[in-house]
């Protein structure tokens, strides 16, 4: 919202927002004062159309989206505008506060290992699973399954989440590992024995 506090109408107003990665301006959606400017474009700056009386405000508003994928080390972003605006013949520039948005998403990520680097028939290895939650958001009804290669073979009640033994559960068919917290991890283990 552009507000003119001074004693004097501003005229010639032109502003530009700047916005940073991680988010993109939604083509078309811009709106000043209640009336759409489809072709208005703030990251490339507009001029409002008329004057801007004292004492009276006008808001501008428009759609950002989220770049998929962001990156995560974005968190959030902040948004401001520079402004450029005429009153009694003289020019003015100003910049307007700070806006800052938190970027909320979910990913998880899964990084698996192994306990052996080389086995031999009949051996048991130990696979393991680290399920992290990298978003911002809780991720609930997490579903793990793990497809077994050929030349090992599932041992049963040997899957362990976080440490705890789950004598039912087959990586095979998968299993609900419930929610993980923004932020958080299970982990997941089980045996095989190698063909």
């Amino acid at each position: 919202t552009l507000t003119n506090n001074s004693a004097s109408e501003i005229y010639s107003i032109f502003v530009k927002d700047h916005i940073p990665d991680g988010v993109s301006f939604v083509p078309s959606t811009v709106s000043i004062g209640g009336t759409s400017f489809p072709t208005y474009n703030p990251t490339n700056g507009f001029y409002f159309r008329g004057t801007l009386p004292t004492g009276n405000s006008q808001t501008m508003t428009y759609s950002i989206k989220v770049d998929d994928p962001i990156s995560d080390e974005i968190n959030s972003v902040t948004l401001y505008s520079d402004i450029k605006y005429d009153m009694n013949g003289d020019t003015f520039n100003q910049k307007s506060n700070e806006s800052k948005i938190d970027i909320a998403f979910s990913e998880i990520a899964i990084s698996k290992t192994t306990d052996k680097s080389a086995v031999i028939s009949g051996q048991k290895l130990m696979f393991q699973s680290v399920v992290k939650n990298i978003g911002t958001l809780d991720n609930s009804e997490v579903f793990f399954e793990d497809s077994l290669p050929q030349g090992v073979k599932f041992v049963e009640g040997s899957v362990k989440i976080d440490g705890v033994l789950y004598n039912n559960y087959d990586p095979n068919i998968g299993f609900d590992l419930g929610t993980i917290p923004a932020k958080s991890q299970k982990t997941v283990t089980f045996e095989v024995t190698v063909d």
